[in-house]
């Protein structure tokens, strides 16, 4: 019939809805989980991003600290500051007037040597007051001075190159395994080639001890306590004749630190530009990805909105056609039980007629017995 050829096509046509709503739906659960991934993506890069910006804020900040400090250093080591007048001047005129009887100026005492800042103080102590001595190579200089021909406005100490002092000592004493010995003061320092021997004989005889009891025993007991003199990591000396040199020690402003402290300051600020250049270029690279991953999101997100309004449009259109069908099974449903109805009428006419027709057929029958009687009567 025609409605239940009309429920035929709305069923059809609900299961295709339906069908489609179910493929929709895993379509958006699963993009559902795909935008859980980008965020959680996002949301980690745009962390890293954050951190490796604050990395890299500390590090210029640092750069900047120390920047500022190695410009102070630079400016007294331009300045020659807490250099006496003499040596100061001496430095000068060889920079100028490098040929003549300044050629001999080779430069201080401390120049020639390049420690670690945490050796930098104990060799401070162990120089002393010669860390600010000239060193000359050469008799022209001091024959100049000597003939008053050179007048200098200021003290200052003069050594030369092949007679170094010693401070008494015999740089060839060996303490090495001795209690609380840490070592020779020479070999504390980096040397060009040229200065190794000065710097040898210079402070060859000096060694570094943990403590003052321990330079004491040292002086006390050992058999060659004479011949060298002991500095202590606290900055106090043991001379080789006995004399003592205790109290606090007031190295900030030596000559060796402040070039040690200006040496590490140069190669930390080298080391902060690299990571700076890389924090840079990470910052770089995490912006570009987690703008990147920015847009995954959203592209997610559009694409949730759009699953989001064909699912329902499906929806909707699953529900128009279930209530389709319900409509005309209802009215099929009526329909039949109206032809129903119609049957049973249809019967009980049906069942009167045959007995209209019964009733006829035997009155039929009972006029034709009277006929044939009348006629024979």
């Amino acid at each position: 019939t025609d409605l239940e050829a009309t429920l035929g096509s709305h069923r059809e046509a609900w299961e295709g809805f339906t069908s489609k709503r179910n493929r929709l739906q895993e379509e958006a659960e699963s993009n559902d989980s795909a935008l859980a991934i980008a965020r959680k993506e996002y949301d980690h890069l745009k962390s890293e991003l954050a951190g490796r910006r604050e990395r890299m804020t500390d590090l210029t900040n640092q750069q900047s600290g120390l920047a500022q400090r190695a410009e102070v250093i630079e400016e007294l080591e331009k300045s020659l500051e807490g250099i006496n007048a003499g040596a100061k001047e001496l430095l000068q005129e060889g920079k100028l007037n490098p040929a003549g009887p300044m050629g001999d100026v080779i430069g201080l005492v401390a120049d020639l040597v390049s420690v670690n800042v945490q050796h930098a103080a104990i060799v401070d102590v162990a120089l002393g007051e010669l860390a600010q001595f000239v060193v000359v190579d050469g008799l022209s200089l001091t024959r100049e001075i000597a003939e008053e021909k050179l007048k200098l406005n200021g003290r200052v100490g003069l050594i030369q190159l092949d007679s170094p002092p010693t401070f008494g000592t015999d740089p060839n004493v060996n303490l090495n395994g001795a209690p609380g010995v840490i070592g020779r003061a020479d070999r504390l320092v980096q040397v060009e080639p040229p200065y190794v021997a000065f710097i040898r004989q210079l402070l060859g005889g000096t060694w570094v001890i943990k403590t003052l009891a321990d330079a004491l025993e040292l002086q006390r007991n050992h058999a060659n306590a004479e011949k060298v003199r002991f500095v202590t990591l606290d900055g106090e000396i043991v001379e080789a004749d006995g004399a003592l040199v205790v109290g606090p020690k007031s190295i900030t402003s030596g000559l060796v630190s402040r070039r040690s402290e200006l040496r590490a300051l140069k190669r930390e600020l080298i080391r902060l530009e690299e990571q700076i250049d890389l924090c840079r270029q990470q910052v770089q690279d995490l912006f570009v990805k987690e703008t990147d991953a920015q847009e995954r999101v959203q592209a997610q997100i559009d694409t949730n909105s759009d699953l989001s309004t064909r699912l329902s449009d499906q929806k909707n259109q699953a529900m128009a056609a279930e209530k389709q069908i319900q409509q005309t099974e209802s009215q099929l449903e009526t329909a039949n039980q109206e032809l129903a109805q119609h049957d049973e009428k249809l019967t009980a006419v049906s069942g009167k007629l045959e007995a209209d027709r019964a009733s006829l057929i035997e009155s039929e029958s009972e006029i034709k017995r009277l006929q044939l009687a009348i006629e024979r009567d």
